[in-house]
């Protein structure tokens, strides 16, 4: 942990000379926050009998060190979490801790090369247990301790000024639990990359081709089974803004290979794959001309790495809605909708299947001043699921947060 923080702060101290410092009139480089939230859960490990109820509370200081200077800015922080949990987990002889300890540091730095280039890239560290939805209702991990490393780097160049310009992106993740159970099947490495080239034509529409490649490797290799998926998606997309509208659409193929390795087994590969399927998505997005209500939809349908024990990947369909509406510059209400599902495809050892999740949630945050915020959200989950691939269940989730800036 002290050495993973003191490699961050090194590199942002190492890339910037105090001389080439700048601040702003009045700007410091320290910025302090503290939040609290405080969150309750009816259905704590997500299970159809038996439910189980948990009052969670978060305290996270948080500090970040911001240095300016001609061509750069950087970021680096530190935000510690304090929990505290009324009703700690227990599962074949793990059980939670009613007290615990997490961390999240990291950096971002944001390079302007030339007028025309700029580089971007960011490191985060955290160590947690926190559950987290990814991609639309995707679950990134268990209810269990562990530490993740991302990542990412893009350079971006404008081969014409405002027509056209190139991205190249980078990314790398490191996912380790604690716990040997979770580690044999959820430890995670993976890679990847891609190359986005954007044109704006004289009518106004904005042509778009991209390459994207993405290599995972889930569970530790000496484990009874372990699963590895690389994924290669080639697509072509359009976007246009219409006055307060904005409209995007893409389509293309995702070209797959897969493979489930059972070494404590077999010794070996158990089963492999090869798919092309489709792939895309739409988003579209409206804002009011005073920006005080904004509305966006995003669905999508792609081949994705498997969250599911023991499949290797997904064809994952997306559906998102969201409203926000500002009544002030005090108070702001969003309602979010999501529906996901994953389909599995048939192995030689495990049938097929498909699971999908519909959730609606609704946040009201009250900013009392400059520096103080309280935020307050309320959550429902429906999974549903073929019984081979996970338990269905349904669960309600509240939370009451406030956030200090000093």
């Amino acid at each position: 942990m002290l050495k993973r923080l003191m490699m961050i702060c090194g590199l942002c101290l190492f890339v910037i000379l105090p001389r080439d410092i700048v601040y702003a009139e009045g700007e410091r480089p320290w910025a302090f926050s503290i939040g609290a939230v405080e969150s309750f859960d009816d259905n704590r490990d997500g299970v159809s009998a038996n439910k189980k109820s948990i009052l969670e509370t978060r305290i996270n200081p948080r500090a970040d060190f911001k240095l300016y200077r001609d061509q750069a800015d950087i970021d680096c922080y530190y935000s510690p979490q304090f929990l505290y949990r009324n009703n700690p987990r227990e599962e074949a002889g793990w059980r939670q801790k009613g007290t615990d300890l997490y961390h999240d540091l990291g950096a971002a730095i944001a390079y302007r090369w030339s007028e025309r280039m700029t580089i971007n890239a960011a490191e985060a560290f955290n160590l947690s247990d926190i559950p987290a939805d990814m991609d639309t209702s995707r679950t990134f991990h268990e209810f269990v301790t562990y530490w993740v490393n991302r990542v990412n780097l893009a350079a971006t160049y404008e081969i014409l000024p405002k027509r056209a310009a190139v991205v190249i992106r980078g990314n790398n993740l490191v996912k380790k639990y604690r716990d040997d159970l979770y580690a044999e099947t959820g430890d995670e490495k993976s890679f990847g990359g891609g190359v986005t080239a954007r044109y704006v034509l004289k009518s106004g529409w904005t042509v778009v081709g991209d390459v994207v490649y993405s290599s995972t490797d889930l569970g530790e290799p000496t484990a009874s089974l372990s699963r590895s998926a690389d994924v290669l998606s080639v697509g072509a997309a359009v976007e246009r803004v219409f006055g307060l509208w904005s409209t995007r659409l893409r389509l293309g193929i995702d070209k797959s290979s897969s493979d489930i390795s059972g070494n404590a087994v077999t010794g070996g590969t158990m089963w492999s794959e090869n798919e092309t399927k489709p792939g895309g998505d739409i988003e579209i997005a409206y804002s009011t001309e005073s920006g005080m209500t904004r509305v966006g939809l995003v669905s999508g349908y792609h081949t994705l790495r498997s969250d599911i024990v023991p499949f290797a990947t997904q064809q994952r369909k997306s559906f998102e809605l969201s409203v926000n509406h500002s009544y002030s510059e005090r108070i702001q209400l969003g309602l979010r909708g999501v529906y996901g599902q994953g389909e599995y495809d048939n192995t030689s050892f495990a049938a097929g299947g498909s699971d999908a999740v519909a959730a609606i949630g609704a946040t009201m945050t009250y900013v009392w001043s400059r520096n103080l915020s309280v935020e307050t959200s309320y959550r429902f989950e429906d999974w549903k699921a073929d019984e081979n691939i996970r338990e269905s269940y349904r669960r309600n989730i509240l939370q009451l947060a406030m956030k200090a800036q000093f």
